[in-house]
């Protein structure tokens, strides 16, 4: 993107630079347009139309209302998909957009694949006996039936796609291509090469047949041309890209989906390599996943992935000139593709343009350079905490103000005790899209109350005949967690004040210091502990730990005496930057993560939403959550000791990794006994005390 283009050009001397700013972030008023759902108009009354490649969509034709299968060729397309009701549909569309369905037999539940040849339409389809080939004429006459068989049908499995090449027919499931004989009978099949796995996509181009698989592990292909004489599936030259889709071009050639140094685009395969025919970011559209792209003889693009509810395509339009934002991320996360394409396509004046971190080579360094320089993105959507809290506050707007402002999402919208921990200094500079809580289980029998004591732990541990911690936690790992707990449990973000002089912080450190370094050989041992660490990721996994326990459980926390030893983990964060020229528009993106159809399933994460979380909470005790068919329950108690872990609850993750840094270097002087333990907590008191007085 245009953002992360500009980067390289950053002078060397900046290099070493950190921002200057710092305090509470910056507050931008929000305006009348916050408060809306729309986002806000450009400065321009009037603006100029510009050629640009338009994503285009409308209903699916013949009462579909999912798209399981398509195929274009010769200016005709082929369509199979299901309607509301589960009853399958084929039809083909000409070149003037009519439609004309083809009559599928009673018995068949699913058109699983569809293929255009000379001798007209082919289908694969499932019935009650399996999976049968169905010919049909180029009128529409027929269809002609050929039950499927062979033994090898059985390696048939997933998603499938059928063509066909000098008459023969091959099939593409997940795992393999299989030949077909005339008589339906699975005669060969090929599969990838070690290392490769998840076919995902087949194309005939040219005479031949290609296939892409989706993973390409150890350094094996992800693009293979099938060799139709020896049945083998032989690497072929994606020319450096990384793909995720094929597709025909209207001179026959193969298109290739996906990405090249950087940039995600369509390309034409050629005798001299990929050639660009258009970029995704001309459409709006990010993380592009169709698996089918069908050139058009008028230079459009016909789309396909499978599930799809609208027929979608690209061509060239005169459209409005929009504003571009841009977005900078740390990597692509799953859930933020779909909100900025979701923003982009209802938003008549701006574009978002997304850049990645990671695929760019951008460092903290150069991001650094980039804000004193002036030169910001618009947002930020990280979802690595370090990253965002590593940079100084004053890089982002204050959200508060914002969600004030805003008529249909304010502070009431987010799960409250999240919000206060995000907020403890008086300041939002993150909204997050879900959470998880990372905490230690305890037997209710012996620990009724969150929070307890290193003296209260050893002592009802030793009650219980158990040691306090399973032998797997090492001193490394031990004290990487506690000392996370730590950094926010002993410092006062909002008062710049940290206390790691008590006696509680010394005792940690003292306890660390006698923990093994290594594994021991007793198994049981080895995860048989008092105190059981429990990163908290969602509902389901809420309910295997009361399951667990039988139900006689409590969130003890690490051990402490100033909070319950619990911390908030915030997942995909979205930020305003400081820097932005567009901020009111910038929130109705940020914005987009508390509404409904934006909210995280229960069984992936738990939603920042309060009213999606307390639906969530109420489906698991009245009905149950079937995850991969076991279905998990809460009862009234573990929603109870839920809802008190989230209000207890006050610190955030990796909040302060300033601060665990020097929690770390002096922590291992006193390990290796360099210095005594009153020594490493004096020395962090100081070094800590000086570095929160230069933040304010």
């Amino acid at each position: 993107g245009a953002y992360m283009r500009r980067y390289h050009a950053v002078p060397a001397l900046f290099l070493a630079a950190v921002l200057l700013f710092s305090g509470c972030g910056a507050v931008q008023e929000p305006g009348p347009a916050q408060s809306g759902a729309e986002p806000a108009p450009a400065a321009t009354e009037t603006a100029e139309l510009v050629s640009a490649m338009t994503l285009s969509s409308e209903p699916l034709p013949g009462g579909m209302s999912e798209l399981g299968s398509m195929y274009a060729a010769a200016g005709s397309v082929c369509l199979a998909g299901l309607t509301e009701s589960g009853s399958p549909r084929l039809g083909m569309l000409d070149g003037t957009g009519e439609y004309t369905a083809l009559e599928l037999p009673a018995d068949v539940t699913e058109v699983s694949a569809v293929f255009l040849s000379d001798g007209g339409v082919r289908a694969l389809a499932a019935t009650g006996d399996g999976l049968c080939l169905l010919a049909y004429g180029p009128d529409g006459s027929g269809p002609e039936r050929t039950p499927l068989s062979g033994e090898l049908l059985a390696e048939l499995s997933g998603s499938l796609e059928y063509c066909e090449l000098d008459g023969v027919g091959y099939i593409r499931s997940s795992a393999c291509v299989a030949e077909l004989s005339p008589e339906g009978e699975v005669t060969r099949t090929a599969v990838p090469e070690a290392g490769s796995d998840y076919l995902v996509s087949m194309q005939e181009a040219g005479g031949k047949l290609y296939v892409l698989s989706l993973y390409a592990l150890g350094g094996g292909s992800p693009l293979f041309e099938l060799d139709r004489e020896t049945m083998t599936l032989l690497p072929a030259d994606a020319q450096g890209m990384t793909l995720s889709g094929l597709g025909l071009g209207a001179d026959g050639s193969l298109l290739l989906n996906g990405a090249m140094d950087g940039l995600e685009c369509v390309c034409k395969l050629t005798d001299e390599g990929p050639e660009e025919l258009f970029a995704w970011a001309e459409t709006g559209i990010v993380g592009p996943d169709y698996s089918l792209i069908s050139e058009r003889q008028d230079g459009s693009y016909l789309l396909f992935t499978p599930y799809m509810d609208s027929l979608q395509s690209v061509s060239e339009q005169l459209v409005k000139q929009k504003e571009v934002l841009t977005l900078l991320a740390d990597f692509a996360a799953p859930s933020l593709y779909p909100l900025v394409n979701s923003f982009n396509r209802s938003s008549e004046d701006y574009r978002i343009e997304v850049s990645n971190m990671n695929e760019t080579g951008m460092s903290m360094e150069l991001l650094q350079a980039e804000l004193i320089s002036g030169n910001g993105p618009d947002i930020f959507a990280f979802t690595d905490r370090n990253v965002l809290s590593a940079m100084n506050a004053n890089a982002f707007v204050d959200l508060l103000p914002f969600l004030d402002a805003d008529e249909e999402y304010g502070r009431e919208t987010l799960v409250p005790g999240l919000l206060a921990a995000l907020s403890a200094d008086g300041c939002l500079r993150w909204l997050p899209q879900s959470f998880s809580i990372s905490t230690f289980t305890a037997p209710s029998d012996y620990v009724a109350e969150p929070g307890l004591s290193y003296e209260e732990a050893e002592a009802a541990a030793a009650s219980a005949g158990l040691p306090l911690f399973p032998g797997w936690m090492t001193q490394d790992i031990i004290w990487d967690w506690l000392s996370r707990f730590a950094a926010g449990q002993y410092v006062d973000a909002e008062a710049g004040t940290c206390d790691f002089l008590s006696e509680d912080y010394i005792t940690l450190l003292e306890r660390c210091a006698a923990t093994s370094t290594e594994f021991g050989t007793d198994y049981d041992a080895l995860y048989n502990g008092f105190l059981q660490f429990e990163p908290l990721q969602n509902l389901v996994r809420l309910a295997v730990v009361s399951g667990n326990y039988g139900g006689a459980y409590t969130f003890a926390g690490a051990p402490n005496e100033t909070t319950n030893g619990s911390m908030y983990s915030p997942g995909l964060s979205l930020a305003i930057s400081a820097q932005s020229e567009h901020a009111e528009t910038a929130w109705q993106f940020v914005r987009s993560v508390l509404s409904a159809e934006n909210q995280p399933d229960a069984s992936s994460a738990f939603p920042s939403n309060a009213a999606a979380l307390d639906a969530a909470l109420l489906e698991m005790q009245e009905t149950g959550l079937d995850f991969y068919g076991t279905v998990y329950r809460l009862t009234e108690e573990d929603v109870q000791k839920f809802r008190e872990l989230l209000d207890g609850t006050t610190t955030v993750q990796d909040a302060m990794p300033a601060v665990k840094s020097i929690m770390d270097e002096e922590a291992s002087q006193y390990f290796s006994g360099r210095i005594s333990a009153q020594q490493a907590a004096e020395r962090t008191q100081n070094r800590v005390s000086l570095y929160l007085s230069e933040q304010s």
